[in-house]
């Protein structure tokens, strides 16, 4: 059912789906051989309102069901591997998760100002975690997927504004800071087929943004600075507060030779990070970028050369830390690159 309601300069809608599923399996495994069956009803409503104009705002609501594999609910055992046990678990239930987005755009005509705000908020039921266990005798482990008893949740404020500094428009500045909570409720390991504890993290994010842009003619300058911080807490023993701060500044220039048409532009950024537990992540990377661009046939072809980490500066592997408070590693195969391309266009005239 779909309902949908104009009032002005606003609309507002509802939206409520009702899927019925069924799904069947032909099941065969050493110890097991039948024909599985299983029916749901999954209920996804939507709340929408927006509202139009010079001043704008918005307001979004979701519910999503979402059903495990219908495999994972089949009591299997992969022991294919002595030292990992994989364990599936027919109890595993659906994970429900509700999101709630507003935002607002306010623009000021007598100040030339324009500023912003957006939230949003979402809540997990049911989240699916791996129950992890680890026999310290055998040095083996067993995994089993389970549903995490206590909701998982987060919140983001973000504000801006944009603002013309000269009357002929030519400097701008963007402002921008965000704020965001996350609170991430997982198994913590488990040793010798003890009861897996919940681990809970508490992570505070913060950032601000900012753009100085200047443009005349066919030159265009600016400069760009961000800070961020990361602040996570747990309850855990072997956690390992963080106070991490992330930095990235620097700039970027463009000019078209107005007789050559020749577009050369470049720009050069420092990102920086200091807090982290390991020495691997507290670095500097310097990274300068250039671009050359030449149009050809009253611009239907466009020619351009691009090389990317022109000093070599960025590293093939990435640090993060995510929500648990654990280090991943992430790879890039081509950290540094120079690449030529042309493109096409290929529509002629106003109405083809």
């Amino acid at each position: 059912m779909n309902v949908t309601k104009n009032i002005n300069n606003s609309i507002f809608s509802l939206k409520i789906p009702v899927d019925w599923a069924k799904e069947q399996m032909y099941y065969h495994q050493s110890l097991l051989d039948t024909i599985a069956n299983r029916s749901k009803v999954l209920f996804n409503p939507n709340l929408w309102y927006s509202r139009f104009g010079k001043n704008k705002q918005t307001i979004r609501y979701d519910m999503n069901v979402e059903q495990p594999s219908f495999d994972l609910l089949m009591p299997y055992k992969n022991s294919i591997n002595p030292l990992s046990l994989a364990i599936n678990n027919p109890n595993l239930r659906n994970r429900i998760t509700h999101d709630l987005q507003m935002s607002t755009n306010i623009r000021n005509d007598s100040i030339d100002l324009t500023w912003w705000v957006k939230a949003d908020a979402s809540c997990i039921l049911h989240e699916w975690g791996n129950h992890v266990n680890y026999d310290t005798t055998t040095g083996s482990y067993t995994y089993r997927m389970d549903n995490v008893s206590k909701p998982n949740w987060q919140a983001n404020l973000e504000i801006g504004l944009d603002k013309y500094l000269d009357l002929k428009k030519r400097i701008s500045l963007d402002i921008d800071g965000t704020i965001k909570y996350d609170h991430n409720v997982d198994f913590d390991i488990a040793y010798n087929n003890t009861t897996a504890n919940l681990s809970l993290v508490k992570t505070l994010v913060t950032g601000l943004n900012a753009k100085l842009n200047y443009r005349y003619e066919t030159f265009s300058a600016g400069l760009t600075g961000k800070v961020s911080g990361r602040f996570s807490r747990s309850d855990r023993t072997d956690f390992t507060s963080i106070n991490a701060y992330d930095y990235q500044y620097g700039g970027k220039l463009q000019y078209t030779i107005p007789i050559i048409k020749f577009t050369i532009a470049t720009d050069a950024t420092m990102y920086s990070r200091r807090g982290y537990g390991s020495s691997l992540m507290n670095t500097n990377d310097f990274l300068l970028n250039a671009q050359l661009t030449h149009p050809f046939a009253k611009g239907r072809i466009i020619a351009k050369l691009q090389t990317f980490d022109l000093l070599h500066q960025m590293k093939s592997t990435k640090y993060s830390v995510n929500a648990q408070g654990r280090t991943e590693i992430r790879f890039n195969n081509i950290p540094s690159y120079l690449m030529f391309s042309l493109s096409f266009n290929l529509i002629k005239g106003k109405q083809k």
